[in-house]
C-alpha cells in the first residue's frame, strides 16, 4: 500500500476459492483489530495480519407479486454486500444465495436494479439484511419473503408543541442501512397537518421534516422530533420500520419548538481563552447518538466563547476535539478515550444553560 497520507489504518484482507460464477467454496478474511498510526512520510514494514476461515452461510426466501400474491419466477436478483452473488428465482419463486459471509447484504432486482439480464417486467427492489458474525450460533438467513410491486401507501399527522403549527411542512424518508439514501417523496402538510405518501416500499426509513414558508422556501427554525408513533405504537425515535407484510400505515408526529441551548466559554490552564477549536456535544444515550437530533458542534469564537442553539431536551456528553473531521468522535477506538474526559450536560425544554469548559494537556473539564 503506497502513498497513503498521514492518519489511522486499520487494514483488512480477503482470500477467496470460487467453483465458477459466484459458487464459493472458502472464505478468509484478516483484519487490525486496533488502528495503526501512520506519521506524515513513515513506512511501515513486516506488518502481519492472520488469516481466518469464515463461514459460508445463505440467503433464501421467495419473490412475490404484492398484489396478487403469485410467485415471480426466472428472475435475476442480485445480492451485494462484503461478497456479491447472483441467483435466478425458481418456478415457485424461490431463491438461493450461496457463500455469504457476516455483514450487511442488499438483496435487489428490476428495472435499474441489477444485471441487465433482469426482465423489465419486474419492478424495481431492494431489501437490507444482516447475516450475524460468524461466532453466531444461526447465520442462514431463511424462510425469507419479498414482496415486490407497489409499495406501502403512509398516511399521517403532524402536531405541533410550543408554538403553532406551522402552514406547511415539507414530509420525506430516507431509506436507511440500503446503499441508496436519497429522500423518498416530499409531499407537504395540508393545514391540519395531515399528509400522505404513496407506495413507500419494506424496510427501515428516517422521517425527515422541514418547515416551509408560503413560498414553499425552507424556513430554518428550530424544532425537535418530540414524538412518532407507528399504528399507534411510540418509537421513541426518528426512525421506524415499514413491515413486508403491512397494507397500510399511519404515522402520529408530535414536533416542539422548545428547544434548548448551550453557551459557554473555553479557556487554557492559565485562564486564557482558547480560540477556533470545536466543541463536540453528543447524546449519552448510545442509542441515540446516530441521530442528527440528538448531536451538535460548533467552534469557539475568538474570546474563546462558543454556543449550541436548537438542542433536543437530554442528557449530553460534550468534548473539546482539535482536528477539522468531528465525526471520528464516532469512531469507538475513539470515543472510548474520549469519553472519560466528557463534560456531563442535562438540557431541558427551553432551558438555556452555561457550561465553560477548560482545556488542559490531554483533556478537557468543566468549570
Amino acid at each position: 500500500l503506497h502513498g497513503l497520507p498521514a492518519g489511522r489504518y486499520y487494514v483488512q484482507a480477503d482470500k477467496e476459492e470460487l467453483l465458477g460464477g459466484t459458487e464459493r467454496l472458502s472464505f478468509g478474511a484478516a483484519e487490525s483489530t486496533t488502528a495503526w498510526k501512520l506519521a506524515a512520510g513513515e513506512e511501515k514494514r513486516d506488518v502481519g495480519l492472520a488469516l481466518r476461515e469464515e463461514k459460508l452461510s445463505t440467503i433464501s426466501g421467495r419473490l412475490l407479486n404484492r398484489e396478487t400474491g403469485e410467485p415471480i419466477a426466472n428472475q435475476m436478483i442480485l445480492a451485494r454486500g462484503r461478497v456479491s452473488s447472483y441467483t435466478q428465482t425458481g418456478r415457485d419463486g424461490s431463491f438461493r444465495f450461496r457463500g455469504l459471509v457476516a455483514g450487511g447484504y442488499d438483496v435487489h432486482g428490476g428495472v435499474n436494479g441489477a444485471p441487465s439480464v433482469i426482465g423489465a417486467s419486474l419492478p424495481f427492489f431492494i431489501r437490507h439484511y444482516d447475516i450475524p458474525a460468524a461466532d453466531s450460533p444461526t447465520g442462514d438467513l431463511n424462510d425469507l419473503t419479498i414482496r415486490t410491486g407497489r409499495g406501502i401507501n403512509i398516511k399521517g399527522r403532524v402536531r405541533a408543541a410550543g408554538d403553532d403549527l406551522p402552514a406547511k411542512i415539507s414530509v420525506s424518508l430516507r431509506a436507511l442501512k440500503v446503499q441508496s439514501s436519497n429522500p423518498i417523496a416530499s409531499p407537504t402538510t395540508r393545514p391540519d397537518g395531515s399528509f400522505e405518501i404513496a407506495s413507500v416500499q419494506p424496510g427501515t426509513y428516517e422521517l425527515i421534516l422541514k418547515l416551509l414558508g408560503p413560498s414553499a422556501d425552507v424556513i430554518y427554525r428550530s424544532f425537535f422530533l418530540d414524538d412518532l408513533s407507528v399504528d399507534g405504537k411510540n418509537t421513541n425515535d426518528t426512525k421506524f420500520e415499514v413491515p413486508e407484510a403491512a397494507a397500510a400505515l399511519d404515522l402520529s408526529v408530535t414536533i416542539d419548538f422548545r428547544v434548548g441551548g448551550i453557551a459557554g466559554k473555553i479557556v487554557d490552564a492559565n485562564d486564557q481563552p482558547v480560540p477556533k477549536t470545536n466543541v463536540v456535544l453528543l447524546s449519552a444515550d448510545p442509542t441515540k447518538r446516530q441521530s442528527n437530533q440528538y448531536r451538535g458542534q460548533t467552534e469557539s469564537y475568538q474570546e474563546g466563547q462558543f454556543s449550541l442553539s436548537g438542542i433536543a431536551p437530554g442528557d449530553y456528553l460534550m468534548a473539546l476535539w482539535p482536528g477539522d473531521d468531528v465525526s471520528q468522535v464516532l469512531d469507538p477506538e475513539i470515543f472510548s478515550v474520549l469519553e472519560k474526559h466528557m463534560v456531563r450536560v442535562s438540557v431541558g425544554r427551553s432551558a438555556s444553560i452555561t457550561q465553560n469548559l477548560v482545556l488542559k494537556i490531554g483533556r478537557a473539564s468543566c468549570r
